[in-house]
C-alpha cells in the first residue's frame, strides 16, 4: 500500500517539512513581506567606527541579504551625522529606518514630519546615499539628507523596487536650505522606482536643489507621488530646485495619483515645474504645479508649468474625472507647453486656484478664465497649428469685409462658405465684374473686387423685390 512504502523511505518524511517551510517562505515573499536578515543599530553621530551609520551599512553589506537599520541615538533633538568622506554604495536590500529615532514622527495630512536623523554631507562630497547592483527592494525614511557635493540620493545601476519616502532632501532636519550640489533624488535606468508614495507619511520634502528636485533618466514603471517639490516643509513658501521634476527617456512613469495623499506639489523652480524629455506613456494627475499646499495662492515656478519636450509621445496631462486633473496656475510662463503630437490633456484647471473660482493665472499661454479648462483630447502642436489657422481665417474674412459690425451671423456664415473656404457643392464662388454670375475657379483677388461683386447682387435682389412687389399691387 501507498503508506507502506513511505514508511520504508524515512528520507522522504524528512524532506517534507523542508518543503513546507519553503512554500511558505515563498509565500511570504510574493505577498511583499521582507525579511530583515539583520537589524543593524547607530547609537551615535560619529563619521565611522563602531555604532556609526557609515559601520552599519558596511556591515549590512557584508552580511548580505536584506538587512535593516534604525537608529537609537542617546539623547533629545536633532541628531546630525557630519560626514567626512562619501558613503559606501548599499549593494544588498537595505531598509534604513530614520523614524526609528525616539521623538521623530512621520508627516500628516497637516503636520510636516519630525526627522530628528541629520546627514550633512557639507564635507563628504560625492552623493548621500547611493544604490548600487543588488540593492533591489530598498527603502529609506526619516532622513534630511542635504549639503552634498552630487545628489541626495543616487540610483544609478540597473535595479528594481527601490522606495524613497518621508525625507527631507535639499534642506536640513530644521527645514532650512542646504541643497545637493545636482538634484535631490536621481535614478538612471532604474525600474519601479517609487519616490514618495500613497500615503501622507510616505511625503518627501525635496527643495533647494542645484539641478531638479527629482530626475528619472531611462527606465520605466517609476512613480513620484505625494511630494512637497520645491517648497518649504509646510508647503506654503518657495524654496525652489532648478527644476522640479524631470523625466528623460522614460516610459511608463506616474507623476501624482487621484486623491490627495498623492498629489505632487511642484512649486518655486527656477525652471519649469514639469519637463518630460523624450518620454512616453506617461500620466500626470492630480498635482498642483504652481501653487500652495492649499492651492489658492500662487508660488510660481520661473517658467511653463508643465513642458513635454522633444519627442515625447502618448503622455497623459490630467484625466476624466475631477481627482485626476491638475491644478496648473501662477507660473511665469506657459501653463502646459508640448512640442510633440499624440498626447492628451484634459480635465485640468489651468490658471485659476484649486476651487476653479479664483484667478491665479499663467503669465501667458494658458492663464485666465478664458482657457481655464480644457476637455477632450489635445494633440500638441497640432492643436496649437489649429488654433492659428482659425484665426488666420478670421483675419482673411476682415480683410475682405465678410466679417464686419452689424452684419447677422446667417451673412457671415453665407460670405465664408461662398468667397473664402471654397465652394460647398452644389454652391459655386460668385466671379465680381460679372453681373454676379457664378464662376467655379476662382475668389475674389481684393477686398474691392469682392464688394464690387456683392454690390452688384445687392441690386439685382433689390429690383428683384421691387418687381415682385409691382406685380402684387397691380393684382
Amino acid at each position: 500500500m501507498r503508506h507502506l512504502v513511505l514508511a520504508e523511505n524515512p528520507r522522504k518524511i524528512v524532506a517534507l517539512p523542508l518543503l513546507i517551510a519553503l512554500c511558505a517562505v515563498m509565500i511570504l515573499l510574493a505577498a511583499g513581506v521582507q525579511a530583515h536578515a539583520a537589524t543593524l543599530s547607530v547609537v551615535n553621530t560619529n563619521d565611522s567606527g563602531p555604532g556609526s551609520l557609515r559601520q552599519a551599512m558596511i556591515d549590512a553589506n557584508v552580511a548580505g541579504g536584506t538587512n535593516a537599520i534604525d537608529f537609537a541615538i542617546p539623547g533629545a533633538g536633532i541628531q546630525s551625522i557630519n560626514l567626512l568622506s562619501p558613503l559606501p554604495s548599499i549593494a544588498n536590500g537595505l531598509f534604513i529606518d530614520g523614524y526609528s529615532q525616539a521623538g521623530s514622527a512621520a508627516p500628516t495630512a497637516t503636520n510636516p514630519a519630525t526627522i530628528l536623523i541629520d546627514l550633512n554631507g557639507q564635507g563628504g562630497g560625492g552623493s548621500g546615499l547611493e544604490f548600487g547592483m543588488g540593492s533591489n527592494g530598498s527603502r529609506v525614511r526619516g532622513l534630511a539628507i542635504h549639503g552634498f557635493a552630487q545628489n541626495g540620493v543616487a540610483i544609478d545601476v540597473v535595479i528594481n523596487g527601490v522606495q524613497i519616502d518621508g525625507n527631507i532632501i535639499g534642506l536640513n532636519a530644521a527645514g532650512d536650505s542646504d541643497g545637493n550640489g545636482a538634484s535631490g533624488v536621481y535614478a538612471n535606468v532604474a525600474t519601479n522606482v517609487v519616490v514618495g508614495g500613497p500615503a501622507y507619511a510616505n511625503r518627501n520634502v525635496i527643495s533647494g536643489n542645484s539641478s531638479a528636485g527629482v530626475m528619472i533618466s531611462g527606465g520605466s514603471s517609476n512613480t513620484v507621488s505625494g511630494n512637497f517639490i520645491g517648497t518649504d516643509v509646510t508647503g506654503t513658501s518657495s524654496m525652489g530646485n532648478a527644476t522640479g521634476i524631470f523625466l528623460d527617456g522614460t516610459d511608463g512613469a506616474t507623476i501624482g495619483g487621484n486623491t490627495a495623499q498623492a498629489r505632487n506639489l511642484v512649486a518655486g523652480s527656477a525652471g519649469d515645474g514639469i519637463t518630460l524629455n523624450t518620454t512616453t506613456n506617461t500620466t500626470i494627475s492630480g498635482n498642483y504645479v504652481g501653487l500652495n499646499a492649499a492651492g489658492n495662492e500662487a508660488l510660481p515656478n520661473g517658467d511653463s508649468g508643465i513642458f513635454l519636450e522633444g519627442v515625447s509621445e502618448h503622455n497623459t496631462i490630467g484625466g476624466n474625472s475631477a481627482t485626476l486633473g491638475n491644478v496648473i496656475s501662477g507660473n511665469h510662463a506657459r501653463g502646459i507647453l508640448i512640442e510633440s503630437s499624440f498626447n492628451n490633456v484634459y480635465g485640468n484647471l489651468i490658471g485659476l486656484d484649486a476651487t476653479g473660482e479664483v484667478d491665479r493665472g499663467n503669465d501667458t499661454n494658458g492663464s485666465g478664465r478664458q482657457q481655464h479648462r480644457r476637455s477632450g483630447s489635445w494633440t500638441g502642436e497640432r492643436h496649437i497649428r489649429e488654433r492659428r489657422q482659425r484665426c488666420d481665417h478670421k483675419r482673411r474674412l476682415r480683410q475682405l469685409g465678410a466679417v464686419q459690425p452689424g452684419r447677422s451671423q446667417r451673412f457671415r456664415l453665407r460670405a465664408r462658405r461662398q468667397h473664402v473656404r471654397g465652394s460647398v457643392a452644389p454652391r459655386r464662388r460668385a466671379e465680381p465684374g460679372r453681373g454676379g454670375r457664378l464662376h467655379p475657379d476662382r475668389a475674389p483677388a481684393s477686398r474691392q473686387e469682392f464688394r464690387g461683386g456683392l454690390q452688384r447682387r445687392r441690386q439685382r435682389h433689390q429690383r428683384k423685390r421691387h418687381l415682385r412687389g409691382a406685380d402684387r399691387h397691380q393684382q
